[in-house]
C-alpha cells in the first residue's frame, strides 16, 4: 500500500516528511510544528535523537558507528576535481536525456510504460526524485533545473502557482561530495548517509537515481513505493577510451554489463555515446583525477594527458528497473542485496538525440 507524505508547499521549494532517524528509523521532524515553512536548525525524532544542520545546509546522517573508515568515500582532491570538470557542463547530453526519461515517465501513465503513478491528483502531491550516491551534486542540480523549467506541469494541468511539481533529495557517503553538493543546490534537501543505510521513510519516493555509484537493492525497494523506479547511468564500451588509450598499452573496452538488482527487472534501456572536447589542461587533469586512472599514470603519461587528450568519448548505458512482480513482499529479504553483473539487453539507440548533441557539445 502507498504511503502518501505530506508535501509543505513554498514559492520554489518543496519539502516532505521523509527523513527518518538512522538510529532508531522513526520520522525525524525537520520543520517547526507551528510553522512548517520553517525548517529546524536541528532535525529531531520523537526518542530525542537529534542531527544538527551544518552552515552549508546539509545534515550528517551518518553515524559513526556505521563507518568504516574516519572519512569514507570521495576525498576533497577527487571532489575538487569533479567539480572543475562539471562546471563546463561536459555531460549535458546525459543530462538531457535523463530528463527525458524522467518526463516520459510521467507522462505516458499507463501500465505499459510502468509509470509510477498518477502525480496529477487533488492532494497536491509532489513527484519526489531521489538520488543515491549524489556526490558533488551536478546531476541533481542540473536535472533539477531542466525539469523544473520545463512545461510537464502545465502539460498535465497542473498549475505551477499552487504545486510544485517536483522535489528533490540525495545522500552521498562522502562528507566533502555533500558539503559540495549543498553549496550548489541550496533548495535541495541533502544528507551525509550510507546506501546500505539510507535514512528515508518506506515507500516514500518516486524515482531513485544512481549515477556511477553503488547500489542496494533492498533499500532501493523498500524507499520506493511499489511501482517507483530506479534508473541507473553505467559506462558503455566506449566510456573514456582516448583516455585508456594514455593509460594502458593495450586498453580494452567496457565490459558490456549492466548492474542487477535483486528483485527488480528492466523495463527500459538506453545507449548514449557522444564526444565531449578537453578544451583546457585544467579540464583533462580534472577528468584524469576524478577517475580511478589518476593512480595507474606516471608522470610520463600524465604529460601526454595534457598536452595531447583534446576529446574522449562520453559512453553511457541508461537503465529503467521496476520491481519485479511479487518481490514486494520479498523486501526484507532484500535488505542487504547488492548489485552484480548481467549482459546488457535490448539496447535502445538513441538516434534522434545525434541531431542536437553538437549543438551541446559546442557550449562545453
Amino acid at each position: 500500500m502507498r504511503v502518501w507524505y505530506h508535501a509543505l508547499i513554498l514559492t520554489n521549494e518543496a519539502f516532505i516528511i521523509m527523513w527518518q532517524c538512522p538510529l532508531c528509523k522513526l520520522p525525524l521532524q525537520t520543520h517547526q510544528t507551528d510553522a512548517p515553512d520553517r525548517p529546524l536548525k536541528t532535525w529531531l525524532c520523537k526518542n530525542n535523537h537529534s542531527f544538527d544542520k551544518a552552515k552549508q545546509g546539509y545534515v550528517n546522517l551518518l553515524p559513526v558507528q556505521n563507518k568504516r573508515s574516519k572519512m569514507p568515500g570521495d576525498d576533497v582532491e577527487m571532489v575538487a576535481a569533479r567539480t572543475s570538470f562539471f562546471a563546463e557542463k561536459p555531460y549535458a547530453p546525459l543530462v538531457k536525456r535523463l530528463s527525458e526519461v524522467i518526463r516520459s515517465i510521467v507522462m505516458h501513465n499507463n501500465a505499459s510504460s510502468c509509470v509510477p503513478r498518477n502525480v496529477v491528483d487533488t492532494s497536491g502531491n509532489t513527484f519526489n526524485i531521489y538520488d543515491s550516491g549524489c556526490g558533488e551534486g551536478y546531476y541533481l542540480g542540473e536535472l533539477s533545473a531542466l525539469l523544473l523549467d520545463s512545461n510537464l506541469g502545465a502539460d498535465l494541468g497542473v498549475k505551477k502557482d499552487t504545486t510544485t511539481f517536483f522535489t528533490f533529495a540525495g545522500h552521498d557517503i562522502s562528507k566533502a561530495a555533500v558539503i559540495a553538493a549543498a553549496k550548489r543546490n541550496k533548495h535541495t534537501q541533502l544528507v551525509v548517509a550510507s546506501t546500505i543505510n539510507i535514512p528515508v521513510l518506506d515507500s516514500s519516493q518516486d524515482i531513485i537515481i544512481q549515477v556511477f555509484a553503488p547500489a542496494c537493492a533492498g533499500e532501493y525497494a523498500r524507499i520506493l513505493h511499489s511501482n517507483g523506479v530506479v534508473i541507473t547511468v553505467d559506462p558503455a564500451p566506449k566510456h573514456l577510451f582516448e583516455l585508456k588509450e594514455i593509460v594502458y598499452e593495450n586498453p580494452e573496452l567496457h565490459e558490456k554489463h549492466s548492474a542487477v538488482l535483486t528483485g527488480f527487472e528492466i523495463i527500459q534501456q538506453h545507449h548514449l555515446g557522444f564526444s565531449v572536447s578537453l578544451r583546457s589542461v585544467k579540464a583533462r587533469l580534472a577528468l584524469l583525477q576524478m577517475t580511478p586512472f589518476y593512480w595507474k599514470t606516471n608522470d610520463t603519461q600524465r604529460a601526454l594527458i595534457r598536452t595531447k587528450l583534446m576529446q574522449v568519448t562520453a559512453d553511457f548505458v541508461i537503465t529503467v528497473w521496476q520491481q519485479s512482480k511479487g518481490a514486494e513482499g520479498d523486501k526484507a529479504a532484500l535488505s542487504d542485496s547488492m548489485v552484480v553483473a548481467l549482459p546488457v539487453i535490448g539496447v535502445l539507440h538513441d538516434n534522434a538525440l545525434q541531431d542536437d548533441l553538437s549543438g551541446i557539445e559546442n557550449e562545453l
